[in-house]
């Protein structure tokens, strides 16, 4: 039976993610939108800290060339998108 038929939402469940979760969700999210990235200031405002200071990841990604701060924004470079499915795996710290 699906959820139309029985007329609930459709969801089989909920997941709360911690602080450390939430913020390496929302950074890979967002990276991913490849023009634009994360932008500083709506993490700073969300998250009440810089995106480099939540993510220990983040100055080796920088050093190797895959990540940029342009300024207004931090987001995957050229290398970086070629292989972005390894950034990721080093921001949730694997």
């Amino acid at each position: 039976m699906t959820a139309m038929e029985t007329r609930t939402n459709g969801r089989a469940g909920t997941e709360t993610l911690t602080e450390e979760e939430a913020v390496t969700e929302t950074v890979m999210l967002r990276l991913r939108a490849l023009e634009t990235g994360m932008d500083n200031a709506a993490f700073q405002e969300r998250f009440g800290k810089s995106i480099k200071e939540a993510l220990p990841a983040w100055n080796s990604l920088a050093a190797n060339g895959l990540i940029e701060d342009t300024g207004k924004s931090l987001r995957l470079t050229a290398k970086g998108v070629l292989i972005s499915n390894e950034v990721f795996l080093r921001l949730k710290g694997v």
